[in-house]
This record gives structure tokens, C-alpha cells and sequence, in this order.
């Protein structure tokens, strides 16, 4: 009897044990949900992922090659946003294809929105790279302030210390992580700002030119004589006057090189480079490319080595 009994009484022990184990509070595992984060350009990304590090799922809208200045938006990317907890975005007008839909969002998608640009006030860059000493007032406009901000990392430090506090009142109970996260990336960009002050210190007396404006803050900070720019707006044709009055630029300075990005258009850039025999080289602005923790770092470093490179 005890033997035939015994699977079954077994069988009930172990059914009763699992139902008490099941119920047991110890053993409940309750885990917060990571936050959703989107971006808009690729050091936006690379800020927030090194801040939230594992609390939060970084994505980005723009893929990498594409445009942020003329980013074609979808319903799929609409669907994106809404699902997010934060949206971080540049703001100052870079990305102008989401105002439409930012609108239409109203008050619950606008809630989500972060700007990094807009903290940083009396740093920014207004108008537009004027031509070095050039005389026309013409090629000086105010076209509002410059966005392209992160290509200074001392700006971005300044951003990593906002964000940190915006993560910080959306997961209170993961400030101390927050903080270490972002003590450990300013330290990156406090050794990145110096790794390229010493590199391209043998070059900022040497004058360039460049594709867009995507370049002034990069030169303010390490000193650079930043000459002009073909487009004083992006795929916008400079006009016969403008390229005339760049042409003077050149050969009245010695301007050496001539920069296009990896992602534009570069026949106008080679055009000028063969008519006035300048060396050509690529600086990227960072606006999109593969996503890596330390994309943004790799990226700077890189175009520090092509101006050293091309203007030595």
C-alpha cells in the first residue's frame, strides 16, 4: 500500500511545496522598467546611453547617413516617439521636420521633449561663418543660432550635467547611479577636450574652408582659422557672387585645404578644390553614423587627425 501510495503522496507534496515556493514574498523578483529614450543626432544618443548606461533603451530617429536638416518623418517614427518616456532632442531649429508632428502630438508628446541647445544660452553661436575680413555684410547674416553645438566637448559637458539632472527627476531612485554614470563620461570629454587641444595645436594658424557651417564652434574652441563655407545653409547652392567673394578668400590667405562631409554631396567641393588647387579632406559633423558608447569620442578624434593631417 505505502509503495503504491507513494507517487502520489509524493505528488502532492510536490505540488503543495511549488504552490507555497510560488507564493513564497522572498522570491518575488519585482524589476522597474528601463526608460525609453529617443534621440535626434548621434551625439544625443551617445550622451544619453553613457548616462543611463543599462536603466534606459536609447534609440535614435535618424539613421545613420541621413540628414538631420531634412530627415524624411513617418508614421513608424511618429509610433516611436509616443512610445518613449524622453525625447532629446538639439532643438535650435535643427530639427525642423518634427515640428509638425510635435504639434499634432500636443501636450502629452511635447511633455517628453528635452532640448540640449536651449540650456546653453550665452555659449551659442548666432549667424552665419562669415568669409575671413570679407567686407560684404552680405556674407555675415543672422540666420539664428548654430545647433552644431557638440562639436565643442566642452558644450557637451555642460549638456551631460543637464541631462543628468533631467534623468534624475524621472527615476529619482537611480540618482547615484546617474551621477557616477556621468562623473565617469565627463571625465572622457575633460581628457577628450585636452587630447585635441595638444593635436591640433601645430595647425591653428593654418586657414580652411568647409562644406556647411557645421564647423564654428569647433574652431572657437581650439583656435582654428576657419575661412568660410561653401553652403552657407545645407544643400542650399551658394550663389555666383558668394563663390566669386570665397574665391578672393582663398587666394588672398593661402587657405590650404577645403573640407567636405561623408554624407553630402561633394561635386561643388572638388570643383573648387581643382580651380584653386587646395588639398581636400573630410570632416564629419556627427549628425548621424553608427551607434557605438563612444561614437561621439572616436568621431572628434578622427577629424582632429584629418586637419592635422591635411593642413600640416
Amino acid at each position: 500500500m505505502f509503495r503504491q501510495g507513494f507517487p502520489i503522496l509524493l505528488r502532492a507534496l510536490v505540488c503543495v511545496g511549488l504552490i507555497v515556493f510560488s507564493h513564497s514574498p522572498q522570491l518575488v523578483f519585482a524589476e522597474s522598467p528601463g526608460l525609453k529614450i529617443v534621440t535626434s543626432v548621434l551625439p544625443a544618443r551617445c550622451l544619453a546611453a553613457n548616462i543611463a548606461g543599462s536603466l534606459a533603451e536609447v534609440d535614435s530617429i535618424v539613421p545613420a547617413g541621413s540628414d538631420p536638416h531634412d530627415f524624411a518623418f513617418s508614421h513608424k517614427d511618429l509610433k516611436r516617439l509616443n512610445d518613449a518616456d524622453l525625447i532629446i532632442l538639439v532643438g535650435l531649429e535643427l530639427e525642423g521636420w518634427l515640428t509638425k508632428p510635435l504639434k499634432a502630438g500636443g501636450p502629452a508628446l511635447a511633455s517628453k521633449i528635452i532640448y540640449l541647445g536651449e540650456p546653453l544660452g550665452p555659449s551659442l553661436i548666432r549667424g552665419s561663418t562669415p568669409l575671413i575680413h570679407s567686407s560684404s555684410e552680405s556674407h555675415s547674416h543672422d540666420s539664428g543660432l548654430n545647433p552644431h553645438f557638440w562639436l565643442d566637448p566642452v558644450l557637451m559637458q555642460q549638456a551631460v550635467t543637464n541631462l543628468t539632472q533631467v534623468l534624475i527627476r524621472k527615476q529619482p531612485a537611480n540618482r547615484e547611479v546617474f551621477l557616477r554614470n556621468s562623473s565617469a563620461y565627463l571625465e572622457k570629454l575633460a581628457l577628450l577636450d585636452a587630447d585635441l587641444r595638444k593635436m591640433l595645436l601645430p595647425v591653428k594658424k593654418i586657414p580652411f574652408i568647409t562644406l556647411h557651417d557645421a564647423f564654428p564652434y569647433f574652431a572657437r574652441r581650439y583656435d582654428l582659422q576657419l575661412a568660410g563655407v561653401v553652403e552657407e545653409l545645407p544643400d542650399v547652392k551658394p550663389s555666383p557672387k558668394y563663390l566669386g567673394d570665397l574665391y578672393k578668400v582663398v587666394r588672398k590667405f593661402q587657405v590650404r585645404a577645403i573640407f567636405r562631409e561623408p554624407h553630402m554631396s561633394s561635386r561643388l567641393v572638388e570643383q573648387i578644390a581643382a580651380d584653386l588647387k587646395l588639398k581636400v579632406g573630410s570632416l564629419d559633423p556627427l549628425e548621424s553614423g553608427d551607434f557605438a558608447v563612444d561614437a561621439y569620442e572616436n568621431g572628434m578624434r578622427k577629424n582632429a587627425e584629418t586637419l592635422f593631417r591635411v593642413l600640416k
